[in-house]
């Protein structure tokens, strides 16, 4: 759990200095591929080639790689979202792994990762990123896989399905006032708010209710550390 507290306050920490008029999937896999030590990565929803989509893409060869996945039907991304587990590849590992995407490719083979969004029971989509040349180390599987999950509840949302309207009305009041304290506390878009509190919801195995009910009650204060980190 501390671990999930202190990557979730770096994955914020991180976002706090991408552009705001930035659409906030892009700075979320911006601050992803940041963390990383990556060169590039996507975000993508859905596995068939009707129904996936290129939400993010950052990296001069983001967009290819996301391409021939599509034509080729290979890939680590394609990989992940099949399997729900995450897949790392250095790129001597990536060009015997996907060899119709080595050959496609109009440049030297990346190493290669990608790690399942994962909000709820199902797979949403899928987090990636490549690194040119030696690999840089960035963080691990499991931290890295704990981060995608966070950008797949900020994309998803999150509301109790089983509560009934007023109580979903209700707690929709609640969450609105809780962005506008957290706004004010750390001088952010109401946007980026919102995605924090579903983070530290998803973080804290909470409800958006039960969250902003400590937003609310003074309980939980979004407050920034000496160092610049937040104060989750």
């Amino acid at each position: 759990m501390a671990q999930d507290v202190t990557l979730l306050s770096r994955l914020t920490s991180v976002l706090a200095t991408t552009p705001t008029h930035v659409p906030l999937s892009d700075r979320l896999l911006q601050a992803f591929v940041q963390i990383m030590h990556a060169d590039g990565g996507a975000i993508t929803i859905g596995f068939s080639k009707e129904e996936r989509t290129v939400l993010a893409v950052h990296g001069s060869l983001g967009e290819r790689l996301e391409e021939l996945q599509d034509v080729l039907r290979e890939g680590p991304a394609l990989d992940a979202f099949r399997t729900g587990q995450h897949v790392v590849a250095d790129a001597e590992a990536a060009s015997t792994a996907w060899p119709l995407l080595n050959q496609s490719l109009d440049a030297e083979m990346p190493g290669m990762a990608a790690y399942p969004m994962i909000p709820h029971a199902e797979v949403l989509g899928v987090v990636s990123s490549y690194q040119l040349g030696e690999s840089r180390a960035g963080l691990g599987p499991a931290e890295a896989s704990f981060l995608a999950g966070v950008i797949g509840v900020t994309i998803a949302g999150r509301f109790e399905r089983s509560d009934t309207t007023d109580l979903l009305w209700s707690a929709r009041d609640r969450i609105d006032h809780a962005v506008g304290m957290v706004v004010s506390q750390l001088s952010i878009s109401p946007t980026d708010a919102l995605a924090l509190l579903r983070a530290h919801a998803f973080a804290h195995t909470l409800s958006m209710s039960e969250v902003a009910d400590a937003v609310v009650g003074r309980e939980l204060h979004f407050g920034r550390h000496q160092d610049g980190g937040v104060d989750p």
